[in-house]
Formats: C-alpha cells, structure tokens, sequence
C-alpha cells in the first residue's frame, strides 16, 4: 500500500517493483499517476490474511522480488496494520537472512545521542519538515517533504536540497540499507537538523 510519493521515487529511480493495494483504503488511480504500470498494480483484500499471504508468496517468487515492505500499516486502520503484518511475515519467510541482517532505526532516545555526537547544527527557531524516504540496497530515495502545520510555507529548492542532504546522512549514518521511513527535520539559520526518526514499515 504505497504512496504516490513512494511510487513515483521508485519509478524515478528505475526500480523494478509491484504494488499490492486495498481499493478501501485508497483509489489506485493516483498511483498509476505516479508511474506504476497497470499491470504492476494488484488488487487485494487485506481482510484476507491467508489470501493475501499467497498473493506475497507468489508474486515474490514468480517475479523474483528481492524486498517486500510493509506500508500499509502507517494509514493507523486494523485493516491496514494486519496486512503490514502479513507482508513483513512474507520478507521474514522468503528471506531470512536478509531479516537477520537488516538495519533499524535506533529508538528516539539513541538517535538523539547519535545526532548529537554527529555535529549537527544546534537547535534553534525554525519551521519543521516531515520527510518521508525508501531505501533499497542503502540508496535513499526521496518520495516527498511536507511542511508540518496547515499555515507552514512549502520549502523552496534550495531548502528541499538542504533537507534531502541532512535525512540522507543521518540514515548512512545509522547504516539504514532497506526500507521506508519518515524523518523530522527542523531547518534553521544554521543549517537542517533531524529531530526524529521512525521506520513506516519494514519487510
């Protein structure tokens, strides 16, 4: 259950990759918008642990897919989450010496110690932008930067670059090598710095 954003940093970057979606808990159209070809859209009811478990299997298998991640869990629905479950259950399945290697996030309160150990800029006033990323094989792909708040301004090109470059360093930093996460940056007169971290979904 990927994003728009995701879908189009993907196709950008000339991944080979499906898509396995809900219609009940988004329209596929926006993304066939994005760059997934129909074809490499497949619809399934999440409901359906069971089915949706041999949907994974197979279309892992047939199309030698190397990475499954879970997204759909970050929508916050039972629905959603069950399928996330069901997803990374199939990763752990298929690949498990690939799961037994993987990198994580650290938990808050290590990444705060690691950012500041870092050099990081120190924190001062500023807007904040939610950054959300996928990464294959340690490439850190940028799917899209929010500005947080319904009043906060859109960042401008030279901020988004500065932005992209502070979230792609601190997950090289971590050695984060797959997955898809959202990153809080506070972008300041200093310079960007992250203030938090967390995995949306990992397979």
């Amino acid at each position: 259950m990927p994003g728009p954003g995701l879908v189009r940093a993907a196709a950008d970057a000339g991944l080979d990759f499906w898509a396995v979606t809900d219609p009940r808990l988004g329209p596929p159209e926006p993304l066939v918008k994005a760059g997934i070809p129909h074809q490499r859209l497949v619809s399934a009811d999440f409901g359906e642990v069971s089915a949706l478990r041999t949907l994974l299997t197979a279309l892992a298998r047939q199309h030698d897919v190397r990475h499954v991640l879970s997204l759909a869990g970050d929508s916050g629905s039972a629905l959603a989450a069950g399928a996330a479950t069901t997803a990374r259950a199939v990763h752990r399945a298929l690949f498990p010496e690939r799961e037994a290697a993987a990198s994580r996030l650290p938990d808050p309160s290590a990444l705060r110690r690691l950012i500041g150990r870092s050099g990081a800029p120190v924190d001062g006033p500023g807007p904040v932008f939610g950054v959300r990323t996928l990464t294959v094989d340690g490439m850190h792909l940028v799917a899209d930067i929010t500005a947080a708040g319904p009043a906060a301004r859109p960042p401008t090109e030279s901020q988004r670059s500065v932005i992209r470059q502070a979230v792609r360093d601190l997950l090289d930093l971590v050695g984060y090598e797959s997955g898809a996460a959202r990153t809080d940056v506070l972008l300041t007169a200093r310079g960007a710095r992250v203030v938090a971290s967390r995995e949306l979904g990992h397979g």
